[in-house]
């Protein structure tokens, strides 16, 4: 009784699983408007340790994601941040995606 209550329950978490997915991959990408981007002035030239540690914690974030629009974000955090491990970290954070991409 248990082994068939077992199936059942393996047998709906599989097609919640496959349905999620493709509803998942329905769903269109969306357009990055580059003026409203959150890697502002505001946000990058704080200075303060604090906020370097935040904007690093983001960067590692963004390259698990690994989505193209979160490449975006690390590109624009690169050459606009003043801290240099904030850099240091968005340019390890697009290997990451780069390499990810490549062995995919």
């Amino acid at each position: 009784m248990l082994l068939i209550v077992f199936a059942i329950g393996a047998l709906f978490f599989t097609l919640g699983t496959a349905m999620v997915r493709r509803g998942s991959a329905a769903l269109p990408a969306a357009p990055i408007n580059e003026s409203a981007a959150p890697w502002t002035a505001e946000l990058a030239g704080t200075g303060d340790l604090l906020h370097v540690s935040l904007r690093v914690d983001m960067i590692e974030r963004l390259a698990m994601l690994g989505e193209p629009w979160c490449a975006a974000m690390l590109q624009r955090a690169r050459l606009e941040d003043d801290d240099a491990t904030v850099r240091d970290a968005a340019d390890a954070a697009l290997l990451v995606i780069g390499a990810r991409r490549r062995d995919a």
